[in-house]
């Protein structure tokens, strides 16, 4: 075995598919002569060669007749097959087993205390759940592998995990961070002398700049990558090179660059097992020719999308199929097909309702993570706040038996004192009233408050038939301010934004600080243009020039979402969910801008209001 396994490694470092061979010819001398665990053992490096290879199907073939020789009791190496069997089900769509064989494998690890196969079992869990939009589970588990790596000092599998909470922080919407993190799990990459691990990295980098539509840094790194994939017998890498500049140039609008980056990528496309990317490459495709009229080629191209999505089910692939279905309206139209672009453009907004409800539960997802951190903050505020009162109360007790042993002698003077108890104790009542309504820092109300408030008013003007607008507003790039200039000039920022957009309501209009840096308006009887018109007069005037904060100079931004009131509103959380769905495209469409939030169901317009900054 040991012979087997340096011979396997010195071919896997030229090349993945000569190791495959050579121990594909030694197999049935071991499985003649070797015992159980020397089987597993072979098949065990064997899966991880084919993982190399990116033979997925091969990998959980593997994984399964290795598995076959080893109890559940035995050894480490039980856990090793559960983790590539559970890592192959899932890139070939076998999702709820790979996630069984993942739960199997880590209880092993722990029965048998194996941290590095646990810190690797909460690394394979993290990523699953990202992947399936379960935020919370997925930050749990990598953040409990970053933590274990640290503790193994295994910069290795520290690097491989920074990857995967990159990704996570990218479905979150928190880029700096993402690419925070990306980039540290380059030089780890580097430091290991990984070659996949640095091509992965750089491709995290640049997707997620070209999220950020940056694609100055998106392209500089897809070029890294081109040039290490080079280096790498794995072809596939070379692929997602070549596409991911396609995408670039045909965002840019040089589609005749593009047409030749996703034809070079197409000579690789073999290499590519996953089902998501093979069928996006003809869809990219098919988009690239129409845009240069080529509509004949384009249709042919999409075609071959359609075949492959036509088995799979709509909730694995609903993205692709939303990219076909309009893609197909918009060929048919220019093929003068107008019925068949018009039904094909009707099917598209079906399926994008049936998405867009699976869109908003995992917005709600990312909402309850982002403000785990300012809940726990607020207990532990009630928590100080009850250990406050409990001492009270004890200084009131001890004042009371203090007064009955005055009482004797001194009813006057005690009876004046207890006066002034009571006077103090309505006062503290009324204080303590006040600021479980406030905010401390800003001095606005804060979101219970503003939520109970504005439940019952929303209830009363609607039935009414008063309308009700509401903007959710957020300062553009907060953290970037705490970190540049410290947490004090930061709350000199949210001090000035509080005043300033209190100096922009009217008396009736409720105004409160919700989250960190979000803030919330909500204005009775306002129209939507009037709402969105009060939402752009405060965003130019927050932004109209730098400002002195804390001896800092420096211009604040903020984003908006506006929505208002309609029959297809059934209540004032789904007002403010409008509204921030609005804020939610804002940020995404650049910051320092106003969105208004869908008006109805059935058809849709939304104003932009975008403004360079």
């Amino acid at each position: 075995m040991l012979d087997l396994i340096k011979k396997s490694e010195s071919y896997a470092s030229s090349d993945a598919q000569e190791a495959i061979r050579y121990l594909r010819s030694r197999e049935e001398k071991v499985l003649r002569d070797g015992n159980a665990l020397e089987k597993a053992s072979f098949y065990n490096m064997l899966c991880g060669f084919y993982g190399d290879a990116r033979d997925f199907k091969k990998q959980f073939e593997c994984a399964k007749r290795g598995i076959q020789y080893v109890e559940a009791k035995q050894l480490p190496i039980r856990a090793k097959l559960l983790y590539q069997l559970g890592f192959s089900n899932e890139l070939i769509g076998n999702h709820a087993e790979a996630l069984k064989h993942y739960t199997e494998a880590i209880q092993l690890a722990k029965a048998l205390d194996l941290k590095q196969l646990i810190a690797e079992g909460h690394s394979f869990i993290g990523s699953y759940y990202a992947d399936k939009n379960k935020y919370a589970d997925a930050l749990e588990h990598l953040k409990k592998a970053y933590k274990m790596s640290l503790d193994l000092d295994d910069p290795e599998l520290t690097g491989t995990i920074l990857s995967s909470l990159g990704n996570l922080y990218s479905y979150l919407g928190d880029d700096e961070q993402s690419l925070m993190l990306h980039k540290k799990s380059l030089e780890l990459a580097k430091e290991v002398d990984n070659l996949e691990e640095e091509i992965t990295s750089l491709y995290n980098l640049a997707a997620t700049y070209t999220e950020m539509k940056d694609f100055q840094q998106a392209a500089f790194y897809y070029d890294q990558m081109l040039q290490r994939s080079k280096l790498s017998e794995n072809k596939a890498n070379l692929y997602f090179s070549y596409a991911g500049l396609a995408e670039i140039f045909l965002v840019k609008g040089k589609e005749e660059v593009a047409l030749s980056y996703i034809d070079e990528a197409e000579v690789y496309l073999k290499h590519v097992q996953e089902y998501y990317f093979r069928t996006f490459h003809f869809i990219q495709k098919a988009q690239i020719l129409k845009n240069l009229g080529q509509i004949e080629h384009a249709v042919m191209e999409l075609n071959k999308a359609k075949v492959m999505t036509e088995k799979e089910d709509f909730q694995n692939v609903q993205n692709l199929i939303l990219n076909i279905q309009s893609l197909t309206a918009k060929l048919q139209a220019q093929l003068g097909e107008w019925e068949e672009a018009y039904k094909a453009q009707q099917k598209y907004f079906e399926l994008y309702v049936k998405a867009h409800n699976k869109d908003t539960k995992r917005h709600v997802e990312k909402l309850k993570i982002k403000f785990d951190t300012e809940r726990r903050e607020t207990e532990n505020k009630i928590l100080e706040q009850d250990n406050a009162i409990q001492r009270l109360r004890l200084k009131e007790a001890q004042w009371q038996r203090r007064l009955q042993w005055m009482v004797v002698t001194f009813f006057a003077m005690t009876t004046c004192f207890f006066m002034y108890v009571i006077l103090r104790q309505r006062r503290s009542r009324r204080l303590l009233a006040v600021l479980a309504e406030t905010d401390s820092l800003t001095e606005l109300h804060n979101r219970r408050f503003i939520y109970t408030k504005a439940e019952k008013l929303f209830k009363e003007l609607r039935s009414k038939g008063i309308t009700m607008s509401v903007i959710i507003f957020d300062i553009d790039l907060f953290k970037s301010i705490n970190d540049q200039y410290g947490h004090a000039t930061g709350d000199d920022v949210l001090r000035w934004v509080a005043s300033s957009s209190k100096q922009q309501m009217r008396e009736k209009d409720i105004l409160a600080r919700i989250g960190g840096e979000e803030f919330l308006a909500v204005l009775p009887n306002v129209e939507h243009d009037v709402a969105l018109h009060i939402a752009e007069r405060l965003r130019l005037y927050l932004a109209h020039k730098p400002r002195e904060f804390n001896g800092h100079m420096f211009k604040v931004t903020a984003s908006f979402g506006v929505a208002t009131w309609s029959e297809a509103v059934p209540s004032f959380d789904q007002l403010v969910a409008n509204a921030d769905g609005a804020l939610y495209r804002a940020k995404e469409s650049g910051r320092n801008n106003v969105k208004a939030a869908e008006v109805d169901t059935s058809a849709s317009e939304e104003s932009n209001m975008t403004h360079a900054r």
